[in-house]
């Protein structure tokens, strides 16, 4: 399943006009704080990462700002008030003469937040900028690497203007002045004000917003090295400046200041769009506001938009645009008889259906599950309910699937397999090797299972004359038998002859009639072996002959080959014919009279 992704958790209240589906929020604001309120020195600033830029050219500083105020974090600033970014999150600040009327040979610095990391590039003449240049927009790249900056100007009484964009390319680190040149564009009207945001439009492909105050903007598209410049139209667009490009939920939309200008009042649109897709009313003026500002720009995730907007003089505030999901439930005879109840909210997969899994539930025969997804007063089936019919007790995960796109709803049911016992294995064969004649029901010959699921069975100290075979049954019946087949065994087979052996037998039911294994390891008899009159390891026929002659001759000294202690098989404390038939049934029966 999908997991739909969570919006991040704010406090905050709903504000203006929204699209169905779509919200806007404030999440905090700072209102006419005492380090930006003179308007003439704190002229420009931008958002990101949660955090405020601000730059008061009269003290040449940059204000880090978030919503507790001053974060104390400061950076060196400029002489003039253009400041902004580039894609990287590097802070852009100008340090040209504010009231020149040629900008070109000035210096910008580029400021890396993170670890303080400096340059200072200057605008080549090759850029063929000229006139006044008092903001920057948002540049390509990384100015600190490798990036463009665009700008276009112009002067009080339009006599020194730039008819164009300035290219100012950066390779390497430095500025390449190779690459630095005049893009033409008809229709621009460039003025001190203007500003200039690259993006990535819809498509992907590279564009330019060019925005000014008191004039429609434009989006700049590449037409070899100069550009074309489309009129953009933005409902209830105001004179400030402050536009800002955003490429989301499949939309090309732009954030801009609205009616009446000099307060505080935004919009989202779609260029051509009849109404916003989201608007918030002016309530906060800015007096004066002599240059005529409302900053606005964004950062786009993938839960929705934060918007960052500095009033000059006024205030400065977040705000937060999502996309309000539809919230489907699904209601049933056996969820608390038909309770809807958050819990069971669906949730959004990839494929634009809506899901809702219950694992581990708990059925029985004859149950019949009916259900509906109801969403603010409307049901789906509408006319019955759905129904499923489950045909045995068990344990069911059941998945609900609804897909909005013709109200239709569904149910996958998978029922769990019931749960076997592990089984138990025991191993079979002849009594002299196992105790018992091919019993599958003796315990004790029952297998112990290792932590690698492989199970084992040990004999030490066992007689053998000769091979053997034997069988592995499981659950003590014959109906599980490995090898299969009545006459099918595994044989062990002596590998040093006839001794005492230690057995080790393994079996892994995981391959059950190829994985059986039987280890012999021969071991040496002590002297004083009940049994082994002859002295030599063994006991065999060979003892029995032995036993019989010395008991013929009433002979009972110990020598290198006999034993008397071995000799007195019954345990009795003596020596006679009493003895020998002991010995003679344990060598047939692998046991001693106790």
């Amino acid at each position: 399943m999908k997991k739909l992704l969570l919006l991040a958790a704010m406090a905050a209240m709903a504000l203006g006009a929204s699209a169905d589906g779509y919200k806007i929020e404030k999440v905090w604001t700072l209102n006419a704080p005492s380090f930006f309120s003179v308007t003439n020195d704190a002229r420009q600033g931008f958002g990101m990462n949660g955090k405020f830029y601000i730059h008061n050219k009269a003290e040449q500083v940059i204000y880090e700002i978030d919503e507790n105020g001053l974060t104390g974090v400061t950076y060196e600033g400029g002489t003039n008030t253009a400041v902004s970014r580039d894609e990287a999150g590097n802070i852009i600040v100008s340090n040209a003469g504010f009231g020149s009327t040629a900008w070109m040979e000035a210096t910008f610095k580029v400021i890396n937040p993170k670890n303080g990391e400096v340059k200072v590039h200057t605008v080549p003449e090759e850029s063929g900028l000229t006139g006044r240049c008092d903001f920057f927009g948002f540049a390509k790249g990384n100015l600190l690497e490798e990036g463009e900056l665009y700008l276009t100007a112009g002067s009080p009484d339009n006599s020194i203007y730039t008819d164009g964009i300035a290219r100012v390319a950066i390779a390497d680190g430095e500025v390449d002045v190779d690459n630095c040149f005049l893009a033409l564009c008809t229709g621009l009207n460039t003025n001190t004000s203007t500003v200039i945001h690259y993006f990535n439009d819809l498509n992907g492909d590279p564009a330019l917003l060019f925005a000014y105050r008191s004039g429609a903007p434009g989006k700049l598209t590449p037409d070899g090295d100069n550009f074309t410049r489309k009129g953009l139209n933005l409902p209830n667009k105001g004179a400030c400046n402050g536009v800002f490009p955003i490429i989301w939920d499949g939309m090309e939309l732009y954030l801009y200041p609205t009616l009446p200008n000099y307060q505080d009042g935004f919009a989202v649109a779609e260029d051509g769009a009849v109404a916003p897709l989201v608007e918030v009313p002016s309530s906060v003026s800015s007096n004066p506001n002599v240059i005529q500002c409302n900053w606005l720009n964004a950062e786009v995730d993938e839960n929705g938009v934060t918007i960052y907007q500095f009033v000059p003089g006024g205030q400065i505030s977040v705000y937060r645009l999502t996309k309000e999901l539809p919230v489907y439930t699904v209601a049933a005879n056996i969820f608390n008889n038909w309770e809807i109840s958050e819990e069971n909210n669906m949730t959004l997969g990839e494929d634009g259906c809506y899901y809702l899994t219950k694992e581990n539930v708990e059925l029985t025969a004859g149950t019949m599950i009916e259900y509906k997804v109801t969403s603010d007063g409307t049901w789906w089936p509408a006319d019955f309910n759905a129904e499923y019919y489950i045909g045995e007790d068990g344990i069911y995960d059941l998945i609900f699937v609804f897909n909005p796109d013709g109200g239709i709803v569904g149910i996958d049911v998978i029922k769990h397999e019931d749960p076997q016992p592990e089984m138990v294995y025991t191993v079979v064969g002849p009594a002299h090797v196992f105790g018992t004649e091919w019993d599958c029901t003796d315990t004790n010959n029952d297998m112990v299972k290792g932590e690698d699921g492989i199970y084992t069975w040990t004999k030490q100290g066992v007689q053998l004359d000769d091979f053997f075979g034997f069988k592995v049954v499981g659950n003590h019946s014959w109906d599980y038998e490995w090898p299969i087949g009545y006459e099918n065994n595994w044989n062990a087979y002596l590998p040093d002859g006839a001794g005492v052996y230690d057995i080790l037998i393994t079996f892994d039911p995981a391959q059950p009639d190829e994985k059986i294994t039987c280890t012999l390891t021969k071991v040496e008899v002590p002297a004083g072996m009940r049994g082994d009159v002859n002295n030599d390891g063994q006991v065999n026929i060979s003892d029995v002959t032995t036993l019989i002659n010395h008991v013929l001759m009433n002979d009972f000294t110990d020598s290198d080959n006999f034993s008397s202690a071995n000799a007195d098989c019954n345990k009795d404390g003596k020596w006679s014919i009493a003895d020998v038939t002991a010995l003679i049934n344990f060598i047939l029966s692998k046991q001693w009279p106790e």
